[in-house]
């Protein structure tokens, strides 16, 4: 059956905004053609297409974050921060901190010093 590119492109939104589509690759399965003519008629590059998918990506973005906000569990929270944190608030969640000092609280290093040994010494020194 021969289609019309507009009407695909018609049915193509519809169906989007219908079942709330986020994916370029699940629109063919509620067209009346085949996966190959979606794309033969290069329906994947157009913008209205896109732009409509990208406002469902969009608006469930927004209802998960909301979700995750307004929940008790610490673990949706921190989520929900994290992807509304700048890059300096996101560097502190996600590092850890290491305390570089030595024992005495001073930034000197330890100095170890490293002889060899031969396998008598070794054996003489560990029966003292």
């Amino acid at each position: 059956m021969a289609y019309r590119k507009q009407e695909l492109i018609d049915m193509s939104i519809k169906a989007i905004k219908k079942h709330s589509l986020k994916k370029m690759t699940h629109i063919p399965a509620y067209l009346p053609c085949d996966r190959s003519t979606f794309y033969n008629y290069k329906l994947e590059i157009l913008d209205d297409i896109k732009e409509e998918l990208y406002k469902n990506k969009i608006n469930s973005k927004i209802k998960l974050s909301d979700k995750w906000e307004d929940s008790d569990n610490p673990t949706l929270q921190i989520a929900a921060y994290k992807l509304m944190a700048d890059e300096d608030e996101l560097i502190k969640l996600t590092s850890s901190k290491f305390d570089h000092r030595s024992s005495d609280g001073t930034m000197t290093p330890k100095t170890t010093i490293i002889t060899t040994m031969t396998q008598d010494q070794l054996k003489e020194s560990l029966n003292k």
